[in-house]
């Protein structure tokens, strides 16, 4: 990971902001940050992964209805 870095689009200036405390918070102690990146990133695929488990879960159940 790296330092985050201004888009390269128009931005609001909460987007802007929100960067800037990123950079802010990356400058403090790039470690934690990244650490706390790499656990926000874990997190998502998880919820992710569970999110397509119960999709496909809903899937066979009405499959399953619609054979009975």
């Amino acid at each position: 990971m790296s330092r985050p870095e201004f888009l390269n689009c128009i931005m609001t200036p909460e987007i802007i902001r929100s960067i800037r405390q990123d950079q802010e918070y990356y400058d403090e102690d790039p470690e934690r940050y990244e650490q706390q990146e790499r656990e926000r990133k874990e997190r998502r695929l998880q919820e992710q992964e569970e999110m397509e488990h119960q999709r496909r879960l809903e899937e066979q159940r009405q499959q399953e209805d619609g054979f009975y």
